[in-house]
């Protein structure tokens, strides 16, 4: 180190080093050893010719001058003071100091006493620990945890204090922080999504208000109201004309936090009138009507075609005998408890007779009288199977719906006229027996 001295200074240069000069055949950067650390001061350091008969040669050979000389400064040690604050999050549970300069993990109090939280409601801190380096057991970060989420808006103060370690924060230097360096801060308010409806329950369409009181500095909603409707205001309203439940949710924020919450609404005033009944008929014989109506129904309303009516859920009604089959229209009625009502009509047919029988005789000319051969009044008959044969004893035709009849064809062709043999099997309704009928029934063209 004898090409160098400074002024000035007790301090003697004991030693100089040539950074990475062990691998390279120059260097940029020479690290000087002194006997002693430096006072803080003004200080000149000066290039002199050192005891290998030199100064410093750059790679070409050139010296340098020996005038040349550097001033420098040494400060003070200052303590590392309370730098920063992390932005501070919705509802924080956790708040993270920043230095500038590494602090020592081993000053940080674990149960965060060496910090305290003031302001316009309580603060507890739970504990404090620093994002340490393994190597140089320091960190630029310490984070705080509080007992419980600050989730009331205010301003707040956390101040340095000593701690249960008898110390505060000490940087890498092994200054101390003083006591009583603090940070300000403020929270905002955390939002709470919950919100309020009525029903305005209509026949055609019900009308839901919705309802989101102001407060946390509320100033954005963003609502989801089923069936492709949404929208910002703080409280909408919307119109449905389909009656189910419906899933609503809503986004709240104040443009720092924000909360999301959802419900389902019900609209209960579903109202659908239906009914069940057989509509192949006797005549003089009950016929039960079944409700299948949906909704709060307070009132039923039967009329059966023929003058009768009913008023209760699931009536019976008789008919008359007619001279032929005869179609009446079914009208059923229902009112709910929110006055409306709803409507179904279906028909129904009366047979004159329900004694089965198949003519003796049919023309298919389709002039709409005796153009298919089949049995007629079959109301009672059950697993019915009903078969023609001409007379080569030929199948021709079969059905199992009686009301499904021949029409004189076979493989697209007329058949000619004459005498055709059918065969009908049914069980009987009543009593479960079965039945075989055979007859003959002319063609006629």
């Amino acid at each position: 180190g004898s090409d160098f001295y400074i002024t000035n200074s007790s301090a003697s240069i004991i030693s100089g080093t040539g950074i990475n000069c062990t691998t390279n055949f120059d260097t940029d950067s020479i690290d000087l050893k002194l006997s002693q650390a430096l006072a803080p001061g003004n200080y000149i350091l000066h290039a002199r010719q050192g005891s290998d008969g030199n100064t410093l040669l750059d790679f070409c050979d050139n010296a340098l001058p020996a005038t040349d000389a550097l001033a420098f400064t040494i400060l003070p040690k200052l303590p590392t003071p309370m730098d920063s604050l992390a932005s501070v999050p919705c509802a924080p549970q956790k708040l993270q100091l920043l230095f500038r300069k590494p602090i020592l993990c081993s000053s940080i109090a674990p149960d965060g006493s060496d910090f305290i939280v003031t302001g316009n409601y309580a603060v507890a801190i739970t504990n404090a620990a620093g994002l340490c380096n393994e190597t140089t057991g320091t960190t630029k970060e310490i984070t705080i945890t509080l007992s419980q989420p600050m989730q009331t808006a205010g301003n707040f103060t956390i101040t340095l204090q000593q701690g249960s370690d008898g110390n505060t924060i000490t940087d890498e230097c092994e200054q101390q922080t003083p006591a009583g360096a603090h940070i300000d801060f403020s929270v905002n308010d955390t939002v709470n999504a919950r919100f309020a409806y009525t029903i305005q329950y209509g026949c055609k369409n019900d009308i839901v208000k919705f309802l989101y009181p102001a407060q946390n500095e509320v100033n954005s909603w963003q609502w989801d109201l089923d069936d492709t409707q949404q929208s910002t205001a703080q409280n909408p309203q919307a119109s449905y004309s389909t009656f189910t439940t419906k899933n609503i949710s809503l986004i709240a924020s104040n443009g720092f936090c924000s909360d999301t919450s959802t419900t389902i609404v019900a609209l209960e005033n579903l109202l659908k009138a239906d009914f069940t009944v057989d509509q192949d008929n006797c005549p003089k014989e009950p016929i039960p009507f079944t409700d299948n109506a949906q909704g709060k129904i307070i009132n039923y309303s039967w009329t059966f075609g023929d003058g009768g009516t009913a008023s209760v859920a699931s009536p019976t009604h008789t008919y008359e005998q007619p001279s032929q089959a005869v179609a009446y229209t079914i009208t059923y009625t229902v009112t709910d408890s929110f006055g409306c009502k709803s409507t179904a009509q279906k028909p129904i047919h009366i047979y004159s007779s329900c004694n089965i029988f198949v003519p003796n005789a049919f023309s298919p000319n389709n002039d709409g009288k005796n153009d298919l051969l089949h049995p007629l009044n079959a109301v009672k008959a059950i697993n019915l199977h009903f078969k023609v044969y001409n007379r080569w004893g030929q199948l021709v035709f079969e059905t199992t719906d009686w009301q499904q009849g021949w029409n004189g064809r076979f493989k697209g062709e007329d058949q000619p006229a004459g005498v055709y043999l059918w065969m009908l099997q049914y069980n009987d309704i009543n009593s479960s027996q079965p039945i075989l009928r055979k007859g003959t029934a002319m063609l006629i063209r």
